[in-house]
């Protein structure tokens, strides 16, 4: 199931409740993107375990284990808004202390079989391998395995009569009630505590004898090279000895950039990035690994490493690229002026196919299937195939639809020029209502509830932005979008919004919970479309040429 997506966010936890001893049992909480936007439902998945990120032997050996949660099995897992939970049990033998990880399969109930391998495997912290007690209300044995375990500071007190064998050379045994001789006692079976070994003793102590050793007792020079030190006083290190080349950069951080951080100005920290694609760029599409971005003017669009920005290629398309999506497998590029689709391989940018749109598109989006694109000349939505681009027909929307996205279920579409928004039902197509927004909506996102419509005109003055209830239509309130928004974009907690008049080019964050205002942060010249890719927005500059990456999407 080529569609499905997996953010990169995942969390990894160890149950906390309190339980006699740790099981090798540990929760899993992924998140699940179905195309760009949260996945619902209900989905099949299989868990893996491996020693290595690619390829690597299925663990734990030699009876490698394999979880299924399946329909069939009577345990499929829900996504509730992109967000899913299962308890995963490999065994305490999968989990040695080796790195170890996850393959995730995922197909949706209804798919053919055969699971989607989520790449790359994620990488098990060490959490789920904690399968013994950090504490314990009571521990009446000590295994085995527990070889100079118990160190000098766990022992409050120990009997003296339970103390067996010779205890050499002990000194201070004054209160060893059966020692020969308290100056030098051979055997001291009582003694409550020897304070220093007898002189007797050079080089009786080795490293195998010490099992832990308080560093405030160390004396003189230490010799070595000091690794695993922790804790050093810098007043001990000597000037010139530790060079920048040996220091992380985030153990030396940039007072300028703490405080641009501190007054919210994550738009001119040193990480932001900016990089050229081609003229005119007006949206973007991530795939996992790249941003795609349609460059109106040049008829290509540019593929970029999300990572670090470099240029993976040029690829040409039709006649003014307006719109980008991804299906999970291919990048699909609607053409405004040629009134077309392309579509291209994501892994190379080979062109598939071109296939007939209606008049002047203007917006993609994919729900697990199918394709959508809104066409603002003829004033409907088009439905292909995303497997061979076929027709599966045309649908009536409003005046000039601009935006279009995709709530799980059912196709929005806002029209710009009669200032309200269309829900059609995925399935077939049918309409089911139409909604007021605000003056001239353009573009539209789903945060798992509602949808997110941002107003170009923004009448009622001052909202820019109108929110509509997902399941009915019904207006969840207006919220400040800023002058002129264009496109907005969901990040899993935030919005944010691109706005563009004579005035100012700016990109406006959202608390999605609230509608509050985050931050306005200028960008560029000329914005129009904005992206997200797990870690940062991508913003492309119209004027420029060029698109803006700004870290980080998650300051606190």
């Amino acid at each position: 199931m080529k569609k499905i997506l997996f953010s990169m966010v995942t969390i990894l936890i160890v149950g906390c409740a309190a339980t006699p001893a740790q099981t090798p049992e540990f929760t899993y909480q992924g998140r699940l993107l179905d195309g760009s936007l949260p996945a619902s439902g209900t989905y099949e998945m299989r868990f893996r375990l491996f020693d290595a990120e690619s390829a690597g032997t299925q663990q734990p050996q030699p009876a490698p284990i394999t979880l299924d949660f399946t329909v069939t099995g009577g345990n499929p897992v829900t996504v509730a808004n992109g967000v899913f939970t299962v308890k995963l049990d490999f065994t305490a033998s999968a989990f040695p202390g080796a790195a170890r990880f996850l393959e995730i399969g995922v197909r949706k109930t209804t798919d053919p079989p055969g699971f989607t391998m989520l790449t790359p495997r994620q990488p098990v912290t060490s959490g789920p391998q904690a399968v013994r007690s950090l504490t314990s209300s009571s521990a009446d044995g000590l295994s085995v395995s527990c070889v100079l375990c118990v160190t000098d500071a766990q022992i409050q007190s120990i009997d003296g009569s339970k103390v067996t064998g010779t205890v050499p050379n002990a000194i201070n045994a004054a209160q060893a009630s059966f020692a020969t001789s308290t100056g030098f006692a051979n055997v001291a079976a009582n003694a409550n505590r020897a304070d220093a070994l007898t002189g007797v003793c050079n080089q009786c102590v080795t490293n195998g004898h010490i099992q832990s050793l308080d560093g405030g007792k160390l004396t003189g020079v230490i010799l070595g090279d000091g690794s695993g030190l922790t804790n050093l006083s810098g007043g001990n290190i000597a000037a010139g000895s530790v060079n920048t080349t040996q220091i992380s950069p985030d153990a030396l951080p940039n007072s300028t950039n703490l405080k641009l951080l501190g007054s919210l100005r994550w738009d001119l920290l040193k990480g932001q990035g900016i990089f050229s694609v081609g003229d005119g760029p007006v949206e973007l599409a991530f795939d996992g690994s790249n941003m795609w971005v349609a460059n109106f003017n040049s008829g290509s669009i540019t593929k970029l490493r999300a990572s670090n920005g470099a240029n993976l290629g040029t690829f040409p398309v039709g006649t003014n690229p307006r719109a980008i999506a991804f299906d999970g497998t291919n990048i699909w590029v609607a053409n405004f002026g040629s009134s077309n689709i392309t579509k291209l391989r994501a892994g190379d940018g080979v062109v598939l196919g071109t296939f007939a749109t209606g008049t002047s598109p203007h917006a993609v989006a994919f729900d697990g299937a199918n394709i959508w694109v809104a066409n603002s000349g003829s004033n409907n939505v088009t439905k292909l195939r995303a497997g061979d681009g076929e027709n599966l027909g045309t649908f009536a929307a409003g005046l000039s639809p601009r935006g279009i996205a995709f709530d799980g279920a059912n196709i929005w579409v806002t029209n710009h020029l009669s200032s309200n928004a269309t829900k059609l039902r995925a399935s077939d197509g049918t309409t089911i209502g139409t909604y007021p927004t605000g003056s001239s909506p353009l573009g539209i996102a789903f945060d798992g509830i509602n949808m997110w419509i941002v107003n170009f005109f923004g009448f009622p003055l001052p909202a820019t932005g109108t929110k509509l209830r997902a399941s009915d239509g019904a207006n969840a309130g207006n919220f400040e979008a800023g002058p002129n928004p264009v496109q907005i974009a969901f990040d899993g907690a935030n919005f944010w919004v691109t706005n563009v008049n004579s005035v100012t080019t700016s990109v406006r964050k959202l608390r999605a919970s609230d509608s509050a205002n985050l931050g306005i942060f200028q960008v560029g010249t000329q914005l129009n479309g904005i992206a997200f890719d797990g870690a940062n927005m991508w913003v492309t500059n119209i004027a420029a040429g060029s698109v803006t990456r700004l870290p980080p999407a998650f300051p606190q």
